[in-house]
C-alpha cells in the first residue's frame, strides 16, 4: 500500500491480495481484488495452489501488467506456476530479519524472479537470517509514514472516541492468529487500569481470533476497523505493541514511546531480535510474550513519565525517524522501463523442498500430518471434500451443509469474518474476465441449485 501510494498517478497500480483486510486498503482508492487464502478452508487445501494459479493467471490476463511485484517471504507454488506463464517482468519484495535457519528453502525460488528488492530493517545490524548476503537491491525500511500525514491530538482522539485530556495507552498486539495475545494483553491492561488517570485504546483486528478481554468499558475503548493506525498516533502517550515489521516501522520512527512484545510463535520474522535490538538502542522497551512478569514490569515502566521522556530523547538522538524511505525508492525503481524478463520459465518443482516431498511419498499425507502434529506445526486437512455452495446474496442466518457463495465486486460486501465463501471480482472488469471467474468457481466448488 505504501508503494502504491508513493507511485500515485504516475502509473496505474492494481493489487491482488490474500489478506481479508484488503478492503481497508481499497478505501484509499487502490484498485484490486481479494483472493481467499487456504486458511479460510473454503477451497480444498490440496487444490488451493491450483486455484491460486488459475485466479492469478486470469487476473494478469485481465490487467496485463508491465511489472508484477510479489510481497512476502514465501512465494506459494501456485503463484510460481502462474508467473512462469506470464510475459511481464516479475519481482520479489522480500523483507529480511528471518530467524536463523528458518525458511531457507524459499530462497531457491529466487530464480523465478527477474529482480529482488529487500527493504532493510531498523534492526538490520543484527540480521543473521538466510537473506543476508544474497543478491538483492536493498532499500531503506518501508513505512506508511512516508505517504500519510497524522491527525493532531484533538482530531485523532475525537475520531476514536477518546478523551484528549487524559493520558492514553494504545494496546495493539495483532490478531492472535500466530500466537497468544490475550495473555500478555490482559497483563498489560491490568497494569494500566491500576493507574486511574489512564485510559486504554485496544485494537480489534478484522481477522482477530484471540482477543484481549475488555474489562472496563468506561476506560477501555475498543478500536475496530481503523486503518492505518498511524494517522491517530498523536492521540497516544504510550503504546504496547507487537514487534512485527509494519508496527515497528511506523511506531518507532513516529516517536511513540513503545513497549514491544515480540510474537515468539512467528515462524520466519525474528521479532525477538528486532525488539531486543531497539530496546538496546534505547528507543523502545521490550518483553517476551511468554514472560508475563516481564510484560507487567515493562508496562509499569512505560507509564513512568521519566522513562517515556528517555525514550523520546533516545529517539531524537538516534535518528531513527530519518531511516525510512523505502516506499519512495521502490516506486522509483518500478517506474523505470522494465528490462526484458530473463527468469527461469522451466517447469521447476516449486511445491515443497525435497525432504518434504520424500516424507510425503514414504508416509503419505496422513502420516506426514501426524508427524507435523507431533512437532507442533500447522496441519491442514487434505481429506476435505469440495464445498457445496449455492450462488446468492449474503445469508441472513445460519446455514447447513450447503453454503452461500457470494460473487461481488463491491468492497462493502467483502466481510473478512464471513462464514461463507466470497469470490471478489475486480471492479470494472471485462465480461470475458467475469465469465472466466465463473468457470473457476465451477471448477473448485460443487454448485447446487
Amino acid at each position: 500500500m505504501a508503494i502504491a501510494l508513493a507511485i500515485g498517478d504516475r502509473a496505474e497500480t492494481t493489487m491482488f491480495s490474500l489478506s481479508p483486510g484488503f478492503p481497508l486498503a481499497m478505501e484509499f482508492g487502490i484498485r484490486g481484488e481479494y483472493c481467499p487464502s487456504f486458511t479460510t478452508q473454503f477451497i480444498v487445501r490440496k487444490e488451493w495452489d491450483n486455484y491460486l494459479q488459475d485466479r492469478l493467471t486470469a487476473f494478469a490476463d485481465e490487467v496485463r501488467p508491465d511489472v508484477l511485484l510479489f510481497d512476502g517471504v514465501a512465494p506459494y507454488s501456485g503463484f510460481m506456476r502462474a508467473v512462469a506463464q506470464l510475459d511481464c517482468v516479475v519481482g520479489w519484495l522480500r523483507r529480511g530479519m528471518w530467524r536463523q535457519g528458518s525458511n531457507e528453502h524459499q530462497l531457491r525460488k529466487t530464480g523465478g524472479f527477474d529482480f529482488v528488492i529487500e527493504p532493510t530493517d531498523l534492526a538490520s545490524e543484527i540480521d543473521t537470517g538466510a537473506t543476508t548476503g544474497t543478491d538483492s537491491l536493498r532499500v531503506p525500511p518501508i513505512s506508511l509514514l512516508e505517504v500519510m500525514s497524522q491527525l493532531d491530538r484533538e482530531a485523532a482522539a475525537r475520531e476514536l472516541g477518546l478523551d484528549p485530556g487524559r493520558p492514553t495507552l494504545l494496546l495493539t498486539l495483532g490478531s492472535g492468529r500466530l500466537g497468544d495475545v490475550a495473555g500478555p494483553g490482559s497483563t498489560a491492561l491490568d497494569v494500566v487500569l491500576s493507574h486511574p488517570e489512564w485510559q486504554v485504546a485496544v485494537t480489534n483486528s478484522p481477522v482477530a481470533v484471540n482477543l484481549v478481554p475488555l474489562v472496563d468499558d468506561t476506560r477501555v475503548i475498543e478500536i475496530k476497523g481503523v486503518y492505518p493506525l498511524l494517522r491517530y498516533f498523536k492521540a497516544f502517550d504510550a503504546t504496547v505493541s507487537a514487534a512485527g515489521y509494519n508496527s515497528v516501522h511506523e511506531l518507532i520512527p513516529a516517536g511513540v514511546p513503545t513497549l514491544l512484545i515480540p510474537n515468539t510463535s512467528s515462524k520466519t520474522d525474528n521479532q525477538e531480535g528486532r525488539a531486543q535490538y531497539l530496546a538496546g538502542l534505547g528507543v523502545a522497551l521490550s518483553a517476551r510474550d511468554d514472560d508475563l512478569a516481564a510484560v507487567a514490569k515493562e508496562t509499569a515502566r512505560l507509564l513512568d513519565s521519566a522513562v517515556r521522556a528517555e525514550l523520546v530523547a533516545s529517539h531524537q538522538s538516534s535518528g531513527v525517524a530519518t531511516r525510512v524511505g523505502g516506499a519512495t525508492e521502490v516506486a522509483a525503481e518500478l517506474l523505470k522501463p522494465p528490462p526484458p524478463s530473463g527468469r527461469e520459465r522451466a517447469q521447476t518443482h516449486w511445491d515443497a523442498p525435497l525432504s518434504s516431498r520424500i516424507a510425503g511419498a514414504i508416509l503419505g499425507e496422513r502420516g506426514k500430518a501426524r508427524v507435523k502434529k507431533l512437532l507442533g506445526r500447522t496441519v491442514h486437512d487434505y481429506t476435505m471434500e469440495r464445498r457445496k455452495v449455492r450462488l446468492g446474496d449474503p445469508p441472513t442466518g445460519p446455514e447447513g451443509d450447503v453454503l452461500t457463495l457470494v460473487i461481488a465486486s463491491d468492497r462493502a460486501r467483502i466481510d473478512p469474518r464471513a462464514s461463507y465463501p466470497i469470490e471478489h471480482v475486480l471492479a470494472g472488469s471485462s465480461s470475458v474476465y467475469q465469465q472466466r471467474r465463473l468457470e473457476i468457481v465451477d471448477k473448485y466448488y460443487e454448485i447446487v441449485e
